[in-house]
């Protein structure tokens, strides 16, 4: 019985391996592309930020900027995906049997899992801002 068993959920088992390894991939692309694009605008804004800094900004409001400048679109994707998936979740729903079109447990995680995602590629390049030395930052250039 374990190997007629073993036999026919071999292939699902399989396909559900996949299905998460593509899904952990993708969300470390993620993480990686929101890290790169904020990076990248704070390097491009360091002598600005140093200004700031040299002139008496808290490091937690530089730090809050920078952060929110990550996140932002993070979250503006999710509320359009929130959408697209409400949308396609309806037109989908005679494709499902046995599931809803839009699982609560399954949307508050995608939702969470997308934030930390956010949060993840924000953190490092605001943390790294609002460090920056405000001499070198105004000498850069």
């Amino acid at each position: 019985m374990t190997q007629q068993l073993d036999t026919r959920t071999r292939r699902p088992r399989f396909s559900l391996a996949l299905f998460g390894a593509f899904c952990s991939l993708a969300l470390v692309m993620a993480t990686v592309g929101v890290y790169s694009v904020t990076s990248f605008a704070t390097r491009r804004c360091t002598k600005a930020i140093g200004i700031q800094l040299a002139l008496g900004a808290p490091q937690s409001s530089v730090y809050l900027r920078v952060f929110a400048r990550g996140i932002r679109p993070v979250a503006i994707g999710l509320c359009g995906g929130l959408l697209v998936a409400i949308g396609f979740g309806h037109l989908l729903e005679s494709q499902l049997f046995g599931i809803r079109p839009i699982d609560p447990v399954a949307v508050a995680g995608g939702v969470v899992a997308l934030l930390l995602v956010g949060v993840l590629g924000s953190f490092v390049p605001a943390r790294r801002a609002s460090r920056i030395d405000p001499l070198a930052a105004i000498r850069l250039e």
